[in-house]
């Protein structure tokens, strides 16, 4: 199988600057579903999980909606190949190893599908910057579709049925990706943290559940998907990151006033390692990047892109750089091929 996915470029969300782009890389929208005629995913035995995963393929191939999407069976792909795919956020890494799941994505990698992962199916849609709304609609949109094809797993007293309990009720999760170097910084981010905590929402890293946090980039989404619609889970979630944006810019500020040279000489040096050094790991490389997108939006790193600086934290992942090179690479020669390719994306830049 051909990958319909160039390891050499960045998502499309993640090549466009959206609304207040220079604190909120991406928002997603997320329903989880299951179907009432199988099993959840957990006690579902491999061929029922094919036959799911096919019925599903052949729906969606019917429907207006998801014409010239791609379709991909996850036990068809390599591991390096698999692993891009949550690198790209088309895919997690519980649904890359079940080799019976499934993908389907639009063109662009906006709206996306993921068959036989913890439920049935996650549906979800990604925008640029913070700008759930349209996140929400195309994910909406894609859910009614497939309302009205399949029989969903409901309940009138708890709503959508999941495998975790977490997500019963709307089934419906929103979040945002976070760069939040100001707050780190300054020693603010704890605060800030367990006031979001008490809100109701969680902070997860990078990758969402299950991931660290790397850099200063933070994932915040609604931590309980029963009680209210998912318009006021959406809506709630929008008037918290509105405060965080606030507050982030305000950190900056005070950053700068504060720790003129000192960070100032802490950027630079980090645009000089992405640009010279021969060998990097990724957690390092996630690290620098996120120091010189703060030197870029301070005016203190102009002569760079921050779009491409965002599209370095996909490409510089660790199954971006396998496909890229079309070989299994041992930890020591990702961490080669990385230095390299970030050296060459910073080859035109001045020293």
């Amino acid at each position: 199988m051909v990958l319909p996915v160039d390891s050499q470029r960045p998502s499309s969300w993640l090549s466009k600057e959206g609304p207040e782009y220079d604190v909120v890389i991406s928002s997603r929208a997320r329903f989880a579903r299951n179907l009432s005629n199988y099993p959840f995913y957990d006690k579902n035995p491999d061929d029922k999980k094919k036959k799911l995963r096919n019925e599903i393929f052949s729906v969606l191939k019917e429907e207006e909606i998801t014409a010239g999407w791609n379709f991909l069976s996850l036990g068809e792909l390599s591991t390096s190949e698999r692993q891009l795919l949550a690198e790209r956020r088309l895919a997690s890494d519980e649904l890359i190893s079940e080799l019976e799941s499934g993908v389907v994505f639009s063109e662009g990698e906006y709206t996306s599908v993921m068959v036989n992962e913890e439920d049935h199916l996650r549906l979800q849609s990604i925008s640029s910057g913070f700008d759930i709304d349209r996140a929400y609609d195309a994910a909406t949109k894609l859910e009614r579709t497939l309302n009205d094809r399949f029989q969903f797993a409901y309940d009138s007293r708890w709503g959508y049925l999941s495998a975790c309990p977490t997500n019963l009720g709307t089934g419906f999760r929103a979040s945002v990706l976070l760069h939040l170097p100001g707050l780190v910084l300054q020693q603010k981010i704890n605060k800030i943290l367990k006031a979001i905590s008490n809100l109701g929402l969680t902070v997860r890293g990078f990758y969402g559940e299950g991931s660290e946090t790397k850099g200063f980039y933070f994932q915040l989404s609604n931590q309980v998907t029963l009680g209210q619609s998912a318009e006021k889970f959406k809506a709630s979630l929008e008037r918290v990151v509105k405060q965080v944006i606030t507050q982030e810019r305000k950190a900056r500020e005070e950053l700068i006033n504060s720790a003129g040279i000192e960070l100032e000489d802490r950027i630079g040096r980090s645009y000089g390692i992405l640009k010279h050094a021969r060998k990097i790991n990724t957690r390092e490389a996630l690290q620098l990047l996120s120091l010189c997108r703060l030197g870029v939006d301070r005016g203190l790193v102009p002569h760079v892109d921050i779009k491409r600086l965002d599209g370095l934290l996909q490409l510089l992942q660790p199954g971006h750089l396998q496909c890229s090179v079309g070989e299994e690479l041992s930890e020591k020669q990702r961490d080669f091929y990385r230095a390299e390719k970030v050296g060459k994306e910073f080859s035109g830049a001045p020293p």
